[in-house]
């Protein structure tokens, strides 16, 4: 049988204070300041205060090396606190400017469906005209070019296929494709001017 380790715990040397000790020390010892710094960064009354407060300790309790970073400095301490509280109220004003921007993107967009909605019978017109044209031409292609544009465009039938099933050779496929879309691009030209 294996022999379990027992689990060390690390008490602080003597002297050092405990991660929640040290917590619970930098929040009372700069917790008005930093409230007050972020009022004046932020804007007074803003909501985010609080989060802001509340997030710079969540990220100082997660440092590893928290007690290594401070000093006995308590200036150089709130400047720390500070720099991190200044971090996080810029990414948060940040995020909601890009929020902002694409929620505005977002409404000049719905406004520009809303318009192309409207126009939307006056172009189902014109696409159903455009139909017809095409349509009436396709009618009045030569069958055999007709069936081979049919067989390749529609159906996606290979040259060699069409080939075999209308008896032709691959040539003549290449032939009757190449007259019929030719025929159809004649008529949608003629027809925009």
């Amino acid at each position: 049988m294996r022999k379990q380790k027992a689990q060390v715990v690390k008490l602080p040397p003597p002297g050092m204070k405990t991660r929640p000790q040290v917590l619970e020390h930098l929040h009372t010892e700069h917790g008005p300041a930093l409230k007050a710094f972020l009022a004046v960064r932020m804007g007074r009354g803003n909501s985010d205060i609080e989060d802001v407060f509340q997030d710079v300790f969540v990220r100082l309790s997660n440092m590893p090396d928290l007690n290594a970073r401070l000093s006995t400095d308590q200036t150089r301490n709130r400047a720390f606190i500070f720099t991190i509280a200044n971090n996080l109220a810029l990414d948060l004003i940040r995020s909601k400017q890009v929020r902002a921007r694409y929620q505005q993107r977002q409404t000049e967009l719905d406004d520009n469906d809303i318009d192309r909605q409207e126009t939307c019978p006056e172009r189902s017109a014109s696409a159903q005209q455009e139909l017809d044209r095409l349509k009436n031409t396709l009618m009045k292609l030569k069958p055999e070019w007709r069936k081979a544009l049919i067989m390749h465009r529609i159906m996606h039938n290979t040259y060699q296929e069409i080939a075999s099933e209308m008896d032709v050779t691959i040539k003549q496929v290449e032939w009757f494709l190449k007259n019929a879309v030719s025929r159809l691009n004649k008529t949608s030209i003629s027809r925009r001017k």
